[in-house]
C-alpha cells in the first residue's frame, strides 16, 4: 500500500487545492510550525521524511501506524500544537538531539517538512530542512506544551510484523536494560516543579541533575509480549535504591500485558526532582522501544514510592492514567491527625484544568492494619473522595508496611485497569460484528481498493491492535494479491 505525496493527501481531506511548496518563513523567530507565515491546519508526523499515506489510512490509528505515521492532528489539534513554539529563539543544531520523526506541515495546499528531535536534557527542537533534508538552524519548542501531547503518540521505532511473531527470549524476566536511555517528555527544573506540583508557586527545591549516561534501569516484559498487541506501561518507584520490580508483580504484569520499568539508584535519599524525572524517563525509554498502548501508562510504588506515584498521576494527569500508591499515598492538603497535629500535605492541588483531568484517572491505594502510614492514607482517601476523585482504597488487616502478595496486587490493579479492559472487550465484540458484515459484503460483491481501506480504517478504529482489527488488516493484503 504505497504513500501519497502530502499535497495529494491535502486534496483527498479538502482541507484545499491546488498550491505550491510553502517556501520558508519570512525569519528565523517566526513558529517553526507555521507555513508560509500561517498557522498549519494540518500537521502529521512520520518516521520518513517523504512517508504520508492516503486520508483514509490516517483516520485510523493502527492503519496509519503500519504506514509510519506516529501522529496527526488536524484543526483544534494541528493548533494545539502550534502552541508548543517557538519556546526560545532559533539556536544552532544540537549535536545529541536525536530525531524523533519528520513533521509534515499541510496549510490550503501548501507543505513545509522540519524535522523533530529531543536532546539528552529533554528538550524538544524543531529543525528546519534544507531540500536534502539536512538540519538548518532549530527552535526549541515549549516543553509543558510538548510533554503534554507527546504521551499519546505512537514512538515504537521498530518494525511491527503482519503475522504472529514470538515472545522476546527474555520476556518475564526482571533484568537490567542496556541503553540508549531516553529523556522524558517533560523536563523537571525549578520552573517545571514549582507550575506542576505547586500549582503555579515558587519552590526551593532544585530541579533535576540526573545524568541519563550514567543512570540504569531495570525491566521486565511480560511473558507474552508481541509489538502486534501494545502494551501497557507500568512505572516502579522504588524507595530502595535497587531499582528491580519485586517478584510479587510478576503475575499481575503478565495477566495485564504490562512492561513495568524501574530506576536504580533513585530511592528516598535521593533529591525528589531526580526521582520524578527518572519516571518519566523510564516510561519514555519503554514507548520508544517497545510497542506500548498511551491509554495504559500506570504508575506504582511502596512506601516514599508510593507518595510520588500518587503525585505523579494527580500532578501529571495527561501522561499517567492510572496509579497504585502501596502503603505511601500523598496528598495535597494537611491531614489532621486527631490529636491536635497535621500530616503534612506534600504538593498543592493542580489548578482547575488539569486536575479536572485527575478526577478520571484511577487510583487505588493499599494500606493494612500494620501499615504505620495507614491513618494518613485513610484521611487521603478522604478527601480524594470529597473533591469527587476515582479512588479506591484496599485494606487488608494482616498487611504491614510492606509489598502485599501477588493475589492482592491483581485485585487492585483489575480495578485500576478494569475500565479499559470493558471499553477494549466492548470495542472488539462491535469490531468483530463489522468484520462479519464486509466478509459478507465482499463476498457479494468485488470491492474498490479506496472502498475497502475506508472500511478496514472503520474497523480498526473500534478495537485498535485487536483479533478482529488484525483479520480486517489482512483483508488488504488478500486485496493486493
Amino acid at each position: 500500500m504505497a504513500g501519497l505525496s502530502t499535497i495529494m493527501v491535502w486534496a483527498i481531506l479538502c482541507w484545499g487545492c491546488g498550491g505550491q511548496p510553502a517556501k520558508p518563513g519570512p525569519s528565523a523567530s517566526a513558529n517553526p510550525l507555521d507555513i508560509g507565515g500561517q498557522p498549519a491546519e494540518a500537521i502529521i508526523i512520520t518516521r520518513e521524511a517523504g512517508l504520508v499515506p492516503e486520508a483514509a489510512i490516517l483516520d485510523s490509528p493502527m492503519l496509519a501506524k503500519l504506514h509510519g505515521v506516529l501522529a496527526s492532528a488536524k484543526g483544534p489539534a494541528a493548533r494545539a500544537l502550534r502552541a508548543a513554539g517557538p519556546g526560545s529563539a532559533p539556536v544552532d543544531a544540537i549535536g545529541d538531539a536525536e530525531r524523533i520523526g519528520f513533521m509534515h506541515l499541510l496549510a490550503k495546499g501548501q507543505e513545509k517538512v522540519v524535522e523533530l528531535a529531543q536532546t539528552q536534557m529533554g528538550q524538544f527542537i524543531v529543525f528546519g530542512l534544507s531540500a536534502d533534508l539536512i538540519r538548518d538552524r532549530g527552535t526549541v519548542l515549549k516543553q509543558d506544551v510538548m510533554g503534554s501531547l507527546i504521551a499519546d503518540w505512537d514512538l515504537f521505532g521498530g518494525d511491527i510484523p503482519m503475522s504472529a511473531d514470538e515472545p522476546p527470549k527474555d520476556a518475564g524476566q526482571t533484568r537490567r536494560l542496556d541503553g540508549p536511555y531516553f529523556p522524558g517528555w517533560f523536563v523537571l527544573d525549578q520552573e517545571a516543579l514549582g507550575e506542576r506540583l505547586l500549582s503555579g508557586g515558587n519552590t526551593q527545591i532544585e530541579g533535576m541533575k540526573r545524568v541519563l549516561a550514567t543512570q540504569e534501569m531495570w525491566i521486565r516484559v511480560p511473558a507474552r509480549y508481541s509489538s502486534r498487541r501494545p502494551a501497557g506501561v507500568l512505572v516502579w518507584m522504588d524507595p530502595t535504591d535497587a531499582g528491580q520490580i519485586p517478584a510479587p508483580f510478576g503475575e499481575v504484569l503478565d495477566e495485564l500485558n504490562l512492561i513495568a520499568i524501574g530506576a536504580a539508584g533513585m530511592g528516598n535519599a535521593h533529591e525528589l526532582a531526580d526521582r520524578l524525572q527518572m519516571g518519566f524517563d523510564g516510561l519514555a525509554t519503554v514507548a520508544r522501544r517497545y510497542h506500548v498502548d498511551p491509554g495504559r501508562f500506570y504508575v506504582t510504588g511502596v512506601s516514599g514510592g508510593g507518595k510520588l506515584s500518587s503525585i505523579l498521576l494527580c500532578c501529571f494527569p495527561e501522561v499517567f492514567t492510572g496509579a497504585v500508591p502501596i502503603v505511601g499515598l500523598s496528598c495535597y492538603e494537611n491531614l489532621p491527625t486527631g490529636v491536635g497535629g497535621y500530616w503534612a500535605g506534600q504538593f498543592r492541588k493542580p489548578p482547575a484544568k488539569v486536575f479536572a483531568m485527575f478526577r478520571k484517572q484511577p487510583m487505588a491505594a493499599i494500606t493494612g492494619g500494620r501499615d504505620f502510614n495507614q491513618a494518613p492514607m485513610r484521611k487521603a482517601i478522604e478527601v480524594y473522595e470529597r473533591d469527587g476523585c476515582r479512588v479506591k482504597m484496599f485494606e487488608w488487616e494482616d498487611l504491614g508496611h510492606a509489598v502485599p502478595s501477588a493475589a492482592r496486587l491483581s485485585e487492585a490493579f483489575a480495578w485500576v485497569d478494569g475500565p479499559v479492559r470493558e471499553a477494549r472487550g466492548s470495542g472488539e465484540k462491535a469490531a468483530g460484528a463489522e468484520l462479519k458484515k464486509l466478509r459478507v459484503r465482499m463476498e457479494k460483491k468485488a470491492m474498490e481498493r479506496a472502498e475497502l481501506v475506508k472500511e478496514v480504517a472503520r474497523i480498526t478504529k473500534f478495537a485498535p491492535w485487536g483479533e478482529a482489527a488484525w483479520e480486517a488488516v489482512g483483508l488488504l493484503g488478500e486485496e493486493k494479491k
